[in-house]
């Protein structure tokens, strides 16, 4: 599809522009790169996933500045991309994000290059590949002990992939990451209790219905993170991952926090709702469209709606999963079903659902829940 040149203006970010991006006039998850490499004009549309506009525009940028080195490195050969024991790993991880360029999204990309730069370039970025060694590892890990679990485990997310390909490519023999290394979480999130369980849960659901009852767009929203699904995923579900035949749907693997595509079984109330949606909006590109059409980045004033009516004060979007684990779990849903369901990343738990399928997991759940709520 051409572009229309005219839909986008410049960015201007705190005060300052930014060269060469432009930004939708009615979307502002939309942007254009419009700049010249080597006497050559290239205008290019990319579309971002932040939560704020401030946020688009940061993920924008950064694409941009991807983009320029990607296209300056064309028609260069790049000695930095050829692999080997004496490859330092400021280069081994370029090396990385060069091959995962087309696989990882912009946003995942600025999220493991902020962190490298920030706590592991000072420590290892300077060593060649296979001189690196656990110890290292050890004093990256501790120096990231007082951050979050979240934050924690973002060391292994950079490291784990960089030594995989340095060992595919035959630079080293074995990962210096250790068991030790690794952030383990509970099998289930068991850090909430909540008391009053099945009572709530059974509220919630019908508080969903009676707010949302003419809005399908929330109601399934809501419905999503009831039964589990993390609010990033459910925000950035397309139709493309969506089967209303088979009732069933996909979490991509950019989006998940296995790294690996998630198949689940679509509830017969959240297919009712899809359906109504596709009547008014079709089944392309995102299944929820904010009122701008594009991706919805808060919905702070539906969640408030449902804690109103519920009268529970605690009510969240990500407290639901606790809701669903208290109220589950008390009717006899056997931990590993909770965590396939949960989509739970800690490596004992994938071990153990590998096995399992997923999507026949989420059934046999989907089955308690159902007799909860007396459907």
């Amino acid at each position: 599809m051409a572009i229309i040149f005219s839909d986008y203006i410049q960015v201007i970010h705190k005060g300052n522009e930014i060269p060469s991006l432009k930004i939708h006039k009615s979307n502002d998850s939309k942007f254009m790169f419009d700049l010249r490499i080597n006497g050559k004009r290239i205008r290019k549309t990319i579309t971002v996933n932040g939560t704020t506009r401030g946020k688009n525009i940061e993920l924008a940028s950064f694409a941009l500045n991807e983009f320029i080195a990607s296209e300056s490195k064309k028609s260069l050969t790049s000695k930095s991309l050829t692999a080997s024991p004496d490859m330092i790993v400021n280069d081994y991880f370029d090396r990385l994000c060069e091959i995962k360029r087309n696989s990882w999204s912009a946003g995942h990309q600025y999220k493991l290059k902020g962190f490298f730069k920030r706590y592991i370039k000072d420590i290892i970025g300077d060593k060649p590949i296979s001189a690196v060694k656990s110890s290292d590892i050890t004093t990256i890990t501790a120096d990231v002990s007082h951050l979050s679990k979240r934050s924690q485990k973002m060391v292994t997310e950079v490291l784990h992939p960089l030594f995989e390909l340095a060992i595919e490519d035959e630079s080293i023999q074995v990962s210096p990451i250790k068991k030790s290394h690794r952030v383990t979480r509970k099998l289930v999130e068991e850090k909430r209790v909540i008391s009053n369980a099945v009572d709530k849960y059974k509220k919630v659901y019908q508080s969903i219905h009676k707010v949302f009852k003419d809005n399908p767009t929330m109601r399934a929203i809501m419905l999503f993170g009831f039964y589990g699904r993390r609010k990033n995923e459910v925000l950035s579900l397309t139709w493309e991952n969506v089967d209303l035949k088979h009732k069933t749907f996909i979490i991509p693997k950019e989006e998940s926090k296995v790294g690996v595509d998630l198949e689940f079984t679509l509830s017969d109330d959240i297919k009712e709702a899809l359906e109504e949606i596709a009547i008014y909006t079709g089944k392309e590109g995102l299944v929820f469209k904010s009122p701008r059409g594009g991706k919805y980045t808060e919905i702070r004033d539906h969640i408030y709606a449902i804690r109103n009516d519920t009268k529970i004060e605690e009510f969240g979007f990500h407290w639901m999963r606790n809701l669903a684990v208290s109220a589950l779990s008390s009717q006899g849903v056997d931990t590993i079903h909770l965590s396939a369901l949960l989509g739970h990343t800690d490596t004992h738990t994938v071990k153990q659902y590998l096995s399992l399928q997923r999507k026949e997991a989420s059934g046999k759940v989907q089955e308690i829940s159902n007799i909860i709520l007396c459907k």
